[in-house]
């Protein structure tokens, strides 16, 4: 399952599906958030709902989930707040605000103030180990050159049990785009 971020759509999301149908992955989903203004609850929601489907569709038990940016936001919610941890084996973040941007000061709607560093929303969240996420293994990928994480080290969850990896000078929207993030993402998918 794929989550796109603030302010983007399901098309964040073409290369990766091209690049994981040539390495033979089949059941592939790419949220749509709707409403472009809604607080992250309402997307943690509808993400909720879209793996519910998945996985009734497909008849397993868990997915993986790769979030782009605020989708981070959503799928931790989601996980952490709505039950999602016995739905999902691994998230993968990429340019996740996990606690909070500078930058949100620009962001129109309700998710704004849940991005600012410091927030309610943020808190709400925070983990100080992995047993917050029942079991759902995090990796949070990161970049030194996102300038839509300011300051950079807001993108990481420093936390035991959490892997966060740097992928190099990426930038924010880079991260759905490079071949060697996919990489760093196919090997965290395909590894035990």
């Amino acid at each position: 399952v794929f989550v796109h971020g603030y302010f983007h759509n399901r098309s964040a999301w073409v290369k990766y599906f091209r690049w994981l149908k040539k390495e033979g992955f089949t059941h592939l989903l790419a949220l749509d958030l709707k409403g472009r203004f809604n607080g992250i609850e309402k997307y943690a929601k509808q993400l909720e709902e879209e793996v519910e489907k998945l996985t009734r569709k497909y008849g397993v038990d868990k997915v993986d989930i790769v979030a782009h940016s605020m989708g981070g936001l959503v799928s931790r919610y989601y996980i952490q707040k709505l039950g999602g941890s016995k739905k999902v084996r691994k998230l993968v973040t990429l340019g996740t605000p996990h606690n909070g941007t500078k930058v949100a000061v620009f962001v129109i709607g309700k998710a704004r103030p849940q991005m600012l560093p410091g927030s309610n929303f943020l808190e709400e969240i925070s983990t100080k180990d992995s047993g917050s996420l029942g079991g759902t293994e995090l990796t949070v990928l990161y970049s030194d050159a996102d300038f839509m994480i300011v300051p950079s080290d807001l993108a990481r969850v420093n936390a035991e049990g959490i892997e966060n990896r740097c992928v190099g000078l990426i930038s924010h929207i880079g991260f759905i785009y490079n071949k060697s993030v996919f990489r760093n993402v196919l090997s965290i998918l395909t590894s035990d």
